[in-house]
């Protein structure tokens, strides 16, 4: 054996072996089949270990240059023992059929999983960006429906218009600035009963209102202020402002 193997395993602050386990003793010159398999089984713990992805905080870390470290020991332990004049022929045959193919296999499967750790990333960056189209998509869809919404109760107070439809109607209805259909619309108002809008399609079913519905219609049609909700005309006031969100007053 031309140098210590053992020596390939360095010892520094890049290289976190982590709880693998390393040999604490060289291997024999020749290396005996068990420390041919030990040094085979070392590089396999590492290269799990390191694929577990424990945090560099982890005690079971294992680094990229532990691992080639551990497969460096592992070649040197193979080739001493391969190299050795009169080598016993089942280890020969052992190491020709099956220990080297593994190594092959073992380093395929890293592989693999390096690319399934980018194809993962790629994935979780496409789901980030779907993530945002969609939200830019449902803007656009709120957007849509905000303009829809404009449009519906300008052309409906224009059709309500007096020039349009006198006391009698029938008058269109008119969307709540939210976008909300008020006719028979259920309106929960605490501290008092539940109120069911009633379709204002003419003069009079606006003159028929009652406290309660003429507060939740004055509400629902201007949602930035104050309810009128005192002073002896309250009733009548908020009445006027009805028949004005719908366009049936100038």
């Amino acid at each position: 054996m031309a140098a210590n193997p053992i020596s390939l395993l360095a010892q520094g602050p890049n290289y976190q072996y982590g709880r693998i386990g390393l040999p604490q003793n060289p291997p024999q010159n020749p290396p005996t089949p068990a420390e041919v398999i030990e040094a085979a089984r070392l590089a396999h713990r590492a290269l799990r270990y390191c694929d577990n992805g424990a945090p560099p905080t982890s005690n079971e870390y294992v680094s990229d240059e532990a691992v080639a470290a551990c497969f460096y020991y592992e070649k040197a332990v193979l080739e001493s023992a391969a190299d050795v004049a009169g080598a016993p022929l089942w280890f020969q045959q052992w190491n020709q059929a099956s220990f080297i193919p593994l190594v092959n296999d073992v380093c395929t499967l890293k592989d693999d999983v390096r690319t399934l750790k980018d194809d993962v990333r790629t994935l979780k960056d496409d789901v980030s960006t779907l993530k945002v189209d969609v939200n830019t998509l449902k803007d656009s869809v709120n957007d849509l429906r905000s303009d829809t919404s404009t449009l519906l109760i300008r052309d409906g107070k224009d059709r309500n218009g007096q020039r349009n439809v006198n006391n009698s109607g029938p008058f269109h209805e008119i969307p709540f600035p939210d976008g909300r259909k008020p006719w028979g619309l259920r309106i929960n108002r605490p501290g008092h009963p539940n109120v069911i809008l009633p379709r204002l399609d003419n003069q009079a079913s606006i003159d028929n209102l009652t406290q309660n519905q003429s507060y939740a219609y004055f509400a629902g049609y201007y949602p930035n202020m104050p309810v009128l909700n005192t002073g002896p005309n309250t009733l009548c006031d908020r009445k006027l402002a009805i028949a004005r969100a719908i366009g049936h007053v100038a």
